[in-house]
C-alpha cells in the first residue's frame, strides 16, 4: 500500500496520539528511545483498534516504518545472530510462548520444530513473523 497520509492529517494524529517525533520526508524522524516508546505505544494501540480509518491506517504504516528505521539504525542485529535466535529473542522480549506465534507457522507442530532448530523458517513464515514484530521479513532468513 502506498502511503498517501498529508502533513496536515498526520500533524493532527500526531497531536491526537501525543507523540513528539515530527515528519520528515516520507517518515517521522524518531531520534530518541523516549520517542521510539511513545511510538511504538501508538502502533500497539492502532494495531489493536478494530475499526482504522483509512487515515490512521496510513499514519499507522508509516509510524511502524519510521519505527522500524529507529530500530535498524540503533539496535542492529549482531552478525553471528541467526533467524533462529532472533525470534528467540523477540519470543523472550515480547513475552511471548510457542502458541502465541503460531499463526506463522501454521500448526504447534511446525512452530516447535522450528523453536527447537529442526526446521528453517519458511519464506511464507519469515512475513508473518515480520508484520508481527514490525521487522523485514528476511530477519527471519539466511
Amino acid at each position: 500500500m502506498t502511503v498517501t497520509i498529508n502533513r496536515e492529517t498526520d500533524s493532527n494524529l500526531l497531536e491526537k496520539f501525543k507523540l513528539k517525533a515530527q515528519r520528515e520526508g516520507d517518515l517521522f524522524q524518531i531520534t530518541t528511545e523516549e520517542e521510539n516508546e511513545e511510538a511504538l505505544a501508538v502502533a500497539q494501540m492502532l494495531d489493536h483498534k478494530p475499526d482504522l480509518s483509512l487515515e490512521e491506517s496510513e499514519f499507522l504504516e508509516l509510524l511502524v516504518d519510521s519505527i522500524e528505521k529507529f530500530e535498524t539504525e540503533n539496535y542492529p542485529f549482531e552478525v553471528q545472530s541467526t533467524p533462529l535466535s532472533r525470534l528467540l529473542f523477540l519470543m523472550e522480549a515480547h513475552c511471548l510462548s510457542h502458541t502465541d506465534i503460531m499463526e506463522a507457522f501454521g500448526s504447534e507442530e511446525i512452530t516447535l520444530e522450528v523453536i527447537n532448530g529442526k526446521r528453517e523458517i519458511s519464506e511464507e513464515a519469515s512475513v508473518k513473523l515480520g508484520e508481527r514484530f514490525c521487522l523485514k521479513p528476511t530477519s527471519f532468513l539466511e
